[in-house]
């Protein structure tokens, strides 16, 4: 068996207490209580946007008559909510420490991660997109910064500056 690389960002804890979730309606909680609660987030790749963005795209195609001549027409249109339920429904993998008004605790399900944003927590929503694309940004320099430290180390051992040259 070989070296097991991993090529795509795992998912990352966030407590609700981060700073992303202060302009959400999590602000107006203590931070006691905000750091009981924590939500786990998968980091939104352009694949992954390309292909729920796609899923949710329709085209219609309409014969017009322009200046006396049939012609074509294709447009596209995006279901917006559709595509947005979906994208909080991949980014939000898990959450501990969610509970109801019964302080009963909530599956991390579609239905509840989409009733906590249509039923008066819709910034969470925005917090949890924001909070993807953190994680996959992080992800990134991470890989860029690895990449130019691999370059440079090359670079050194070409130049013989990165090793004894003596044989």
């Amino acid at each position: 068996m070989g070296i097991k690389f991993k090529l795509t960002p795992e998912p990352v804890w966030i407590k609700a207490s981060d700073p992303l979730f202060d302009k959400s309606e999590l602000g107006e909680f203590s931070k006691d209580e905000r750091d009981k609660v924590s939500f786990l987030i998968n980091p939104l790749t352009d694949e992954v946007y390309s292909e729920l963005r796609e899923r949710y795209t329709t085209e219609k195609v309409e014969t017009v008559f322009v200046q006396g001549r049939r012609e074509t027409q294709r447009t596209t249109q995006v279901d917006n909510d559709g595509l947005n339920e979906a994208l909080i429904d991949y980014i939000v993998k898990d959450w501990k420490g969610v509970v109801d008004e019964k302080e009963r605790e909530l599956p991390c399900t579609r239905e509840n991660k989409l009733a906590l944003v249509k039923r008066g927590y819709p910034m969470l929503g925005v917090a949890w997109i924001e909070a993807s694309r953190m994680v996959m940004s992080q992800f990134e320099d991470f890989c860029r910064k690895y990449k130019e430290e691999q370059e440079k180390n090359l670079s050194s051992l070409q130049n013989g500056s990165g090793g004894d040259s003596k044989g």
